[in-house]
Formats: structure tokens, sequence, C-alpha cells
């Protein structure tokens, strides 16, 4: 069914009605959904005039596409038929894909916009219809004629998930670097306890030979002295207000501190390295902004592969920018963001971010 594969989430349309024979299509398409026991849960209202359809976006951060939409329907539950209550979601789920299908097969477009996940929200939806006390929503989806955007093949078999995730760059990294024959290990710093550098000083003291490694005593030691032992390290985190997580820049203060002395190196010009082995190191960031303010030459990135670089070898950098964080943007106060935008930005972009990511753990060395 060619429908599946087509799908999108349209939210701009034409200023065209919707003809009533294709809202009846639509209609009939939800209502032939599985249902437990032919309980058939649903029941619909039409909004198509504008004033309701302005009323209705109101309800819900997320619904005011609606607002300029030909054609809302709206999904309720239906209290007094119900069979099995455990299966009515996964009904109404089912209700509300066949009409997205049923959509894209009439040269439609349209978008489902969750209400049922907050009380307020169902609330509002309620009073605007006078709904009785048995009759709950669910959702409601924004129909019309695409304008600029269009149901189109995009190919979504994609590695596990929808979010550009760095856990998914450090496994197509760590994949590229096995299939180069190297030994390799995947250490998340989110589960140790450690601090950052307590600035003790003990790296820097005449007379103890710390190795290059942290004297501190916590999880992130074995950490530090695998990291000093390794030919290559890859550092991957996601960026939050402009800068690397919390865990990774500590891992990476001590690590590069208790690397070297404040001594000049006579015969490289450089730091005096604790560390003398040399090794080649990449960060890998995910994070909202784009790829402009990822690579500005005096921004926080730039800056630490630098020193990363300097002290260590050398350093690679592998941006994926423009992320898009949420399964369900419907759910969070994110409407400064384009979903639509972010979801076509991920299918187009996140696999050669993938591929990128598989290019950089093979030829780190």
């Amino acid at each position: 069914m060619n429908e599946i594969f087509t799908r999108r989430s349209i939210r701009k349309f034409k200023d065209q009605g919707v003809e009533p024979e294709k809202i009846d299509k639509l209609l009939r398409a939800a209502m032939q959904a599985p249902s437990a026991g032919n309980q058939q849960p649903w029941t619909f209202i039409v909004v198509q005039d504008k004033e309701n359809l302005a009323k209705l976006a109101e309800t819900s951060p997320s619904g005011k596409v609606a607002a300029k939409a030909p054609l809302a329907i709206v999904l309720l539950e239906d209290e007094s038929v119900f069979k099995l209550a455990s299966t009515v979601k996964q009904e109404m789920g089912a209700a509300t894909e066949n009409l997205l299908l049923e959509a894209v097969h009439l040269d439609l477009g349209a978008v489902w916009l969750g209400l049922d996940h907050a009380q307020e929200i169902m609330d509002k939806v309620s009073a605007l219809f006078g709904l009785p006390e048995h009759i709950k929503p669910f959702a409601m989806v924004a129909i019309g004629y695409p304008d600029s955007f269009e149901n189109k093949f995009v190919d979504r078999y994609i590695r596990r998930q929808r979010q550009m995730c760095i856990r998914d760059s450090l496994l197509e990294a760590e994949r590229g670097a096995k299939d180069a024959g190297h030994e390799t290990e995947l250490i998340h710093l989110f589960d140790l306890k450690y601090t950052d550098c307590k600035s003790c000083f003990a790296c820097k003291r005449k007379g103890i030979d710390t190795k290059g490694i942290c004297v501190l005593k916590d999880d992130l030691r074995p950490v530090l002295e695998k990291a000093a032992e390794a030919d290559g390290i890859i550092i991957g985190s996601p960026v939050y207000y402009g800068n690397i997580n919390g865990q990774t820049l500590s891992f990476i203060n001590r690590f590069l501190f208790a690397s070297s002395y404040y001594e000049i190196n006579p015969e490289t010009g450089k730091g005096r390295r604790l560390i003398e082995k040399d090794k080649a190191c990449a960060l890998v960031m995910t994070m909202n902004a784009g790829e402009q303010y990822a690579r500005n030459p005096h921004g926080p990135f730039e800056t630490m592969s630098w020193m990363l670089g300097y002290l260590m070898g050398s350093c690679r950098t592998l941006y994926s920018c423009d992320t898009y964080q949420f399964d369900d943007y419907s759910k969070y106060h994110a409407s400064m963001w384009d979903e639509q935008h972010k979801a076509e930005h991920r299918d187009k972009q996140f696999p050669i971010d993938l591929q990128n990511a598989y290019e950089l753990g093979r030829t780190l060395l």
C-alpha cells in the first residue's frame, strides 16, 4: 500500500475546501479500524467553519495548525459502548491512522494532533462542543490540500529511532572502528559517579608520579586509565545551552589537566605531556543549533577540539545539527520549532550523519 510509505505530517494547506464525498470517505476509512469485540469506541466531529476551527486551534498549544486548515476531524471516545476499555487507545490510534492514510489516497494532506495527553486540553475541547460526560476527546486531525509540502516517500528505515541521538552516532563510529580491525569499548559516562577537577594540583606537584592520571579515586579513574592507554578516543555528547554536557566536560577536564605539566617541551614547543603516546581523538556532538554555530572557530567546540589535538596529537569533529528531539512535539512546550522541518531534516540528514560517524570510526587511526 503506497499510502503507508508516502504519508507525511502536513501542516500547511491551500485555501481550498475539502469535498463532502471525500469527508465521507475519510470517516468510512476511520471506522474500518480493528476493534476488540467490535465495540467501535469512536465518534467524530467534523469541523469546517472558520470560527470553530479557530476556537479548536486554541484548545492546544500544538493545535494552532487547525486554524489555517479547511477541515478538522475530532476523534472522540464513547465510553457508553466500551466492552474492553484496555484496548480503546489502540483502537482509536488505528482509526486515526486509517484516516491519515485515506487522506493520502484522496490527494489530501493531514496531521495528527493529540488531545488526550492533558486533562486541561480535553476539558477545553469538551466545553467547546458541549460534550456529555461519557464522550472523551482523543485527537484531532487537520486536513486539507497540501501547500508547499507534499506526501512523498522518505526512507525512515534508520537504525532504531526517530530522534537524532548521540548514542546512534557513537554506535556507528564504534562499528566503523571494529570493521577496520580495532578493539573497542563503549563507555557511558552517565552511568558513573564522579566529580570535575577539584584543583588539588597533585598532578602538577614535584615528586609525585601520577603517570598523567588524575589522582581522584572515583568511578572515572578506571576510564582515565583506559584513555591513557588507548590509541584513539571518540568522545560524544549532546549539547545543552551552547556546550557539551557536564559529564563529558568533567571527563575532558580531568583527562587533559592531569596529562600535562605547566611546562613547555623544548623539542616540540608544546606543553610537556605526561602521556607521551599520541592519540587520535574525535568529538561527536548532537545539537539543536545549526552547523554554522557549531563550526564557529572561536566557539566552544572548535576550541575544545583544538585543545585535544594540541595535547593529545590530533582531533577531528563531527556535528549532527538541527536535531529532531521528541517522538511527538505536540506533547512538549516547543512551539518555536517547526516539527515538519525538523522531521524532514532528520529524514534527509541523519542517515548521512550516521554514515559520517561510521567513516570517522573506520578512518580514525
